[in-house]
């Protein structure tokens, strides 16, 4: 009898602590675009700046009372600034505005420096809306002295916490962010 006890004890605390992992997602780059231009220039996308909260795998939570949470059930591949950078250095690439485009790091000599921080990338479940705010300064590589500056913000719709809605409207939010951030660059050169 008591072997039978802690037999079905060892059971359900092996149950308790086998979860389903969450799911993880990824965000999506900007498709190639045909362009009637292109710059010789090349330019580096530094890895964004983000606060703590935002600065990891998992996907932000912020009510209206601005306490933080995360949700539960799904979290990014990767940590959200280099996700981030990723797509956006895919997505420059796919726009064929500039020459080359590259991290930090990568073996170019830019002459341009895209300095992000990621300011919101969250669901607020009150508001029922995803929110994307990025911080964006172009610098010139040379000289150090940064050309131009903006905040580019973006909020959806969206009422469902289920984690593939919530990605997927704040996949599309940071899309029009990015899109906007092609031309805006593009712009300056």
């Amino acid at each position: 009898m008591a072997r039978a006890w802690i037999a079905s004890c060892s059971i359900l605390m092996l149950a308790g602590c086998v979860s389903a992992p969450p799911v993880s997602y990824d965000l999506s780059a900007l498709s190639a675009t045909p362009n009637s231009y292109g710059s010789h220039k090349q330019m580096v996308i530094a890895e964004p700046l983000a606060i703590e909260a935002l600065d990891s795998e998992r996907i932000l939570v912020r009510s209206s009372d601005h306490s933080l949470a995360y949700l539960p059930g799904g979290q990014w591949a990767a940590r959200l600034p280099s996700m981030i950078q990723a797509r956006l250095v895919q997505s420059f690439e796919n726009a064929h505005r500039l020459s080359r485009v590259a991290r930090p790091g990568d073996r170019i000599v830019p002459d341009y420096q895209l300095d992000c921080e990621i300011r919101a990338f969250e669901y607020d479940p009150d508001g029922a809306q995803v929110s994307v705010e990025i911080e964006a300064k172009l610098v010139d590589d040379h000289s150090g002295k940064i050309m131009r500056s903006q905040t580019f913000v973006q909020h959806r719709p969206q009422a469902s916490a289920e984690p593939k809605a919530v990605v997927a409207a704040l996949d599309a939010a940071l899309s029009d962010v990015m899109s906007h951030l092609i031309v805006w660059t593009a712009a300056a050169l």
